[in-house]
């Protein structure tokens, strides 16, 4: 795996669709600081579709987990994607963002069957390449960002303002939080993004939320809409 050249400007285009106008130049700033957050890694341009300069231009997003320690110490320490977009941009200015379960069930390129984060463990390629033939998705660019990177791109733009109706926590990640509105930095934004087992206090008991991944993935998307 080999670390980017001092190049951070696609990261910033692709990061900044997700946090808005506002966040623009914070988010070039912390690419800049975190450029070795960001990993490329060989082979991946190989399986890229070429068609880099069309109207329409599909970003496969990687959230990895690449960190000695482990902040969900029940999903163990196998290298993992734990999270997986695709972020479509439009000439115009247009911009859509899907995200893809990682227990999802796909057929690789070998022509074998399994969870597409099966895929990612196989190599980034060979994620890609599962992207655009099992789902029919073409992908032009890949990037990928470690938890440092992400935490640093939340602290450049000062944070994102995340509302809870009641106190939730992740006991696996360290997620805390009290019913209203709090400022989350870099650090409890990656608590509350990586929470697969989110427990809500509710009616006297904690409840966790039974939909696990897809639990997840709701509130990632909650949080790209509070960053804008």
């Amino acid at each position: 795996m080999s670390r980017l050249k001092r190049s951070p400007a696609p990261v910033a285009i692709v990061l900044a669709a997700a946090v808005g106008v506002g966040g623009w130049l914070g988010v070039i700033r912390a690419a800049d600081e975190t450029e070795a957050s960001v990993r490329r890694v060989d082979g991946v341009e190989e399986v890229l579709t070429p068609d880099r300069d069309g109207p329409t231009q599909n970003f496969l997003l990687v959230g990895s987990d690449t960190r000695e320690e482990n902040l969900d110490a029940a999903e163990g320490t196998s290298r993992r994607s734990d999270t997986i977009m695709i972020l479509r941009r439009e000439k115009g200015g247009g911009a859509a963002l899907l995200s893809i379960p990682r227990d999802l069930w796909v057929e690789f390129p070998d022509g074998d069957f399994g969870k597409i984060n099966g895929a990612y463990n196989q190599g980034p390629d060979v994620l890609a390449k599962t992207v655009t033939d099992s789902l029919g998705i073409p992908v032009h660019h890949y990037v990928e960002i470690d938890f440092n990177g992400f935490q640093r791109l939340v602290d450049a733009i000062g944070g994102v303002e995340i509302c809870v109706m009641l106190a939730s926590k992740d006991d696996n990640t360290g997620l805390d939080l009290q019913p209203g509105c709090q400022n989350l930095n870099g650090k409890n934004a990656l608590k509350y993004a990586r929470s697969r087992y989110f427990e809500e206090f509710r009616d006297g008991d904690w409840r966790i939320d039974p939909r696990a991944d897809l639990g997840r993935i709701e509130r990632q998307q909650h949080f790209i809409r509070e960053a804008v």
